[in-house]
C-alpha cells in the first residue's frame, strides 16, 4: 500500500540512493544563486523596448523602462548606454522617474558608429521594480541608444583582522608638500590655440575646434574666445558667440559685439538737512546696439537692496539719485543693456558717504 504513493516511493529510492540525492540537492542550490544574490541579479539587468531613434531637431522625448533590483547597501550607480553617433556634446538630457534629470554631455566618441556612454546616476534615483527613463534632445537626428544597462557599487565586507605583537612605527614626517597634479591631457592630438581666465576657471581653445574649462570638454564647435566685461565667451562654428553657464551646463547666445560697461567715475552730494543726491557719470559705451543703463544702488558692499533700484537711464553719461538719507555710506554700479534686453556683467562699484 505505501509502494502506491508516489510521494512516498520517490523519498524511498533517494533514501536507498544516497549519491543521487547529493546531486539532486547540488542542483538546486546551484540554480537558487542568482535569485539570492542581488548584485549578480542588478548586473544582468536589460532595458526595455529599443531601440531609441532621434529623428528631429526639434526637441523630442523617447520614454523606456528599465527593470531594476537596488541591492541592500548600494553606494553607487553608473547607468551604461549603448549608443550610435555618440561624438555630440549636445544629447540633452536624461530624467529617471520624473524625479533626477541629468545633462548628458558624452563627449569624445565614435561619429556614426556605435559607443558607450557611463552616467554616474544617484541610488536614491532608482526603485527596485518597474523604473521610468526619459531621453530628451533637441539638436540633431541620426543618435540611437540600442542598449541599457546599470550596475551597482556595494561595500566589500570587512576583512578579519590579525593580532599583532606590536604595532609599527609611525613613518617619518616631512614638510614637503606633494608636487601638483599633471595638467590634464589635451584632446586628441590637438594643439593649444587661445588661453583665457575668468571667475569661471581657466579656458582653452584648441586647433580641433574644442573648447576646455578647467580641462574638462564643453564644446566641440568653438572657433575663438574673447573676454567680454570680465567674463570669457566663446564662438561658435554658427559665426555667433556664445555664454556658458558652468552651474547648469547651458550655452546662452549673446551679441555679437561686447557692450561694454564702464564705471561710475564721480559722485557728488547736494540736498537738504536731512537728505542728499548723489551724482554719477562715467563714460559713454560705443557698442552700436546699446539702449541705456541700470543703476544699481545699496547701503553693503554688492547688494543693492535701496527702494527702486535699479534705475534705468537711457544713452547718458550720468544720473542724479535723489532724496538720499543721510548719515550712510551708498554704494553704486552699473550694467549695460542692449535692444534685445541682453545685459552686460557689473561695473567697478564706488560708494560715496553722506552726512
Amino acid at each position: 500500500m505505501l509502494h502506491k504513493n508516489p510521494v512516498l516511493r520517490h523519498l524511498m529510492f533517494f533514501f536507498s540512493h544516497p549519491r543521487l540525492l547529493l546531486t539532486f540537492l547540488l542542483v538546486i542550490y546551484l540554480g537558487a544563486g542568482p535569485v539570492l544574490s542581488p548584485v549578480l541579479a542588478a548586473s544582468l539587468i536589460r532595458g526595455a523596448p529599443l531601440p531609441l531613434q532621434f529623428t528631429s531637431t526639434v526637441p523630442e522625448t523617447f520614454t523606456t523602462s528599465l527593470q531594476v533590483t537596488v541591492p541592500a547597501g548600494a553606494t553607487a550607480s553608473t547607468l551604461i548606454v549603448n549608443c550610435y553617433d555618440c561624438d555630440h556634446t549636445d544629447w540633452g538630457s536624461l530624467s529617471i522617474n520624473g524625479r533626477v534629470r541629468i545633462a548628458i554631455w558624452p563627449g569624445p566618441g565614435p561619429s556614426h558608429a556605435s559607443g558607450t556612454i557611463y552616467i554616474p546616476v544617484p541610488v536614491s534615483a532608482w526603485r527596485t521594480g518597474t523604473n521610468t527613463l526619459s531621453f530628451t534632445h533637441s539638436q540633431y537626428t541620426g543618435g540611437r541608444v540600442d542598449g541599457l544597462t546599470v550596475t551597482f557599487t556595494t561595500p566589500s565586507p570587512p576583512t578579519p583582522s590579525t593580532p599583532t605583537t606590536a604595532p609599527s612605527p609611525p613613518p617619518p614626517t616631512t614638510t614637503t608638500p606633494p608636487p601638483p597634479p599633471p595638467p590634464p591631457p589635451p584632446p586628441a592630438t590637438a594643439t593649444q590655440v587661445k588661453t583665457m581666465t575668468d571667475a569661471s576657471g581657466t579656458w582653452v581653445l584648441w586647433s580641433n575646434q574644442v573648447a576646455t574649462l578647467n580641462g574638462k570638454q564643453v564644446s566641440s564647435f568653438a572657433t575663438d574666445l574673447r573676454m567680454c566685461n570680465g567674463a570669457v565667451q566663446v564662438k561658435s562654428t554658427d559665426a555667433n558667440w556664445y555664454v556658458y553657464t558652468a552651474a547648469t551646463q547651458i550655452w546662452a547666445p549673446t551679441s555679437a559685439t561686447c557692450p561694454v560697461t564702464a564705471p561710475p567715475t564721480s559722485s557728488s552730494t547736494t540736498g537738504t538737512s536731512t537728505t542728499g543726491s548723489a551724482t554719477l557719470s562715467w563714460a559713454l559705451g560705443t557698442d552700436p546696439g546699446l539702449a541705456g543703463y541700470y543703476v544699481y544702488v545699496g547701503t553693503s558692499s554688492g547688494v543693492y537692496n535701496y527702494p527702486g533700484s535699479p534705475f534705468t537711464t537711457g544713452l547718458v553719461s550720468t544720473y542724479t539719485i535723489p532724496n538720499l538719507p543721510k548719515g550712510q555710506t551708498y554704494f553704486f554700479a552699473l550694467k549695460a543693456f542692449n535692444s534685445s534686453a541682453q545685459t552686460s556683467v557689473f561695473s567697478v562699484e564706488v560708494s560715496k558717504s553722506i552726512y
